[in-house]
This record gives structure tokens, C-alpha cells and sequence, in this order.
């Protein structure tokens, strides 16, 4: 295309450089998979939830899921990942790239379209480079889901056996 100027604006955005931590991955940013939405629909912004937004409708029956693609870490090894979640205590299936599943239960907050957020923290294990992690419900419907975020951390966990998938 043709292309006339470019206009560089400042702005309040926080952008981690790559190796810097906490990553933070707004729920509302990842690819979204069955019924789940980012909310408010009508475009408006949620006071006291990171990004304004945040993502609901996490029906098991539709295979709600959502996924991060290039989640670039430095290392390979241990990583610490908060869940910033909504709603009633729910559980929570985390894979990262072909590892098999971990499992967590989120924990209740006051209400499921408001902030504040209940937070839970896990270990979870991540490649050097691009990583995929994908969320999805365990047996029921999933929480409202406003962040992730990972921080470096110095407890370690094995590197996790990798799925393996039969075809008949």
C-alpha cells in the first residue's frame, strides 16, 4: 500500500522487553476458542482490572479455550505463573506446548464481572524461546479470567513428560 506518514505518539503502555519480567498476558489479548468473549462487550472499560477488559463465557460444553502462541522465554526451566481470575472457584487445565497438563482450582472473589481478582500461583515449565500455553476448563465451566502473569522464580519443577497422543 501506499503510505503517507507515520505519526510516533507517546503513550502510558508498559511493554516488557524480551527476558524481562513478570510477563504480563492480558486474557483479552490471547486467541480466543468456543463461546469465550472478551467483556464488556460494549467497549467499555472495567475499573480496577488490568487492561479494562477481561474474558468470560468459559463453557466446557463449547470447548472454551484461549491460547498464547510466542510467550518468548529466556531460559529453559521453572517458571512462577499467577491466574488473575472472577467468579465462583473454578478449575483451571494449563498445557504448555506439547507437556502434559497441570491442573488448578481458582479461588472465589467477590464477584464475576468486577474486579478486585482472586489470585492463585503455579510452577509450571517452559522451553528457551517461543512457548504456546493454552487454558481450557477441567470438568466445568471455566472462571472469568482478567490476566496471567509469569515471574521468574528459584523453586524448580522437572521438565514434564510430553503428551502422548494414541490414533486408532
Amino acid at each position: 500500500p501506499n503510505i503517507d506518514k507515520f505519526e510516533i505518539l507517546e503513550t502510558d503502555v508498559n511493554i516488557p522487553k524480551p527476558g524481562e519480567f513478570p510477563i504480563v498476558l492480558e486474557a483479552e489479548n490471547a486467541i480466543l476458542f468456543g463461546d469465550l468473549k472478551v467483556k464488556p462487550t460494549d467497549g467499555s472499560l472495567k475499573e480496577g482490572l488490568s487492561g479494562g477488559k477481561y474474558i468470560g463465557d468459559f463453557n466446557q460444553r463449547s470447548n472454551s479455550y484461549l491460547q498464547y502462541l510466542d510467550v518468548e522465554a529466556p531460559e529453559e526451566g521453572t517458571y512462577e505463573l499467577k491466574v488473575f481470575s472472577m467468579g465462583s472457584g473454578r478449575r483451571l487445565s494449563i498445557k504448555v506446548n506439547q507437556y502434559k497438563k497441570t491442573i488448578v482450582t481458582t479461588l472465589d472473589s467477590p464477584s464475576w464481572d468486577d474486579a478486585p481478582t482472586s489470585t492463585i500461583s503455579t510452577l509450571i515449565y517452559l522451553d528457551k524461546g517461543k512457548n504456546k500455553l493454552t487454558f481450557g476448563s477441567h470438568n466445568d465451566d471455566g472462571p472469568n479470567l482478567d490476566k496471567f502473569e509469569i515471574h521468574q522464580t528459584s523453586e524448580t519443577i522437572s521438565k514434564p513428560d510430553v503428551e502422548k497422543i494414541a490414533y486408532i
